[in-house]
């Protein structure tokens, strides 16, 4: 596969995924409407455990059963769950270290990122007001 090809899958994958997140955004939005749970971002929630789940199963059944191209993986792994959630990228990463027999390390990288992006998002919006 060329490197333009593989560019190509990723940002036709990314299209894919940006919009499939738009749209569960959307639909949790009207779904919680009114309700007890309107304030809570369920779409996120969703997108987060769908794309665990997806990306999971894609490169497993990948590496058990040789299914999928590479561009294929390209397409749906890097491009569709990658724009629909890097938060799947984050709970893969974290198993592959515990299963690596790192688990401490696994248990600093969920904790630390965790710690990490919340900071960011309080230095990025004392930046921004």
């Amino acid at each position: 596969m060329t490197a333009w090809a593989a560019a190509l899958a990723v940002a036709a994958g990314g299209a894919v995924g940006a919009l499939l997140r738009w749209g569960v955004a959307v639909l949790a939005t009207r779904w919680t409407a009114g309700g007890p749970w309107a304030h809570v971002p369920l779409g996120t929630v969703l997108v987060n455990v769908a794309g665990c789940f997806a990306l999971a199963w894609l490169l497993s059944a990948g590496a058990a059963r040789g299914i999928g191209s590479p561009g294929l993986r390209l397409f749906a792994g890097t491009g569709v769950l990658g724009a629909l959630t890097t938060f799947s990228t984050f709970g893969l990463d974290a198993h592959g270290l515990a299963l690596g027999g790192r688990p401490g390390q696994a248990a600093l990288y969920v904790g630390g990122t965790l710690l990490l992006a919340g900071a960011a998002v309080l230095a990025g919006w004392a930046l921004g007001r």
